[in-house]
């Protein structure tokens, strides 16, 4: 792991504390969700040409490559690309991104509490007072991203949550 890499697990720990910190002190629902297949979802600014795959290659035209449309896992521009994408439609449904990390969103609720969502890879943080504004959230991002509700928050980054 080189400094940056170090630099931003610290980084992403710490607001992952700060926010179980506000859910625990302002009694917040806790959401967490998991986007399906995310490498798929970022779009390509270049092209990428790749040889055609052992056992899908056409006979007679063995010699043409495919050019890709969506990132493949294990791609270096993959994060960036996904991170752009999510980042362009969470920004365009009013969510503004923090200053101080550039994965923790948040917007005002109708009511006038405040939604928090903390991205981190392919796995989000949804925190608020309000339940139907996380069920909006969560119906938003289903809308564009293929989800998999994990309803109740175990585990985030080896940490484990208890709620009493």
């Amino acid at each position: 792991m080189n400094y940056n890499e170090i630099f931003s697990l610290v980084v992403q720990h710490s607001f992952i504390h700060i926010l179980l910190a506000l859910v625990a002190t302002l009694d917040m629902e806790l959401k967490q969700l998991d986007v399906k297949t995310f490498f798929l979802h970022g779009k390509l600014e270049e092209d990428i040409l790749m040889q055609q795959l052992e056992g899908f290659k056409v006979e007679g035209n063995e010699i043409l490559v495919c050019r890709l449309k969506r990132s493949l896992s294990g791609r270096k521009q993959t994060p960036r690309q996904w991170y752009k994408r999510f980042n362009e439609f969470i920004v365009s449904h009013g969510y503004i991104k923090s200053p101080y990390d550039s994965c923790v969103y948040h917007s005002k609720v109708e009511d006038g509490s405040r939604i928090y969502l903390l991205l981190y890879m392919d796995n989000m943080l949804i925190a608020s007072q309000n339940l139907l504004a996380i069920q909006k959230l969560k119906s938003l991002l289903s809308s564009e991203f293929k989800m998999k509700d994990m309803r109740v928050v175990e585990k985030i980054l080896g940490m484990e949550i208890k709620r009493d």
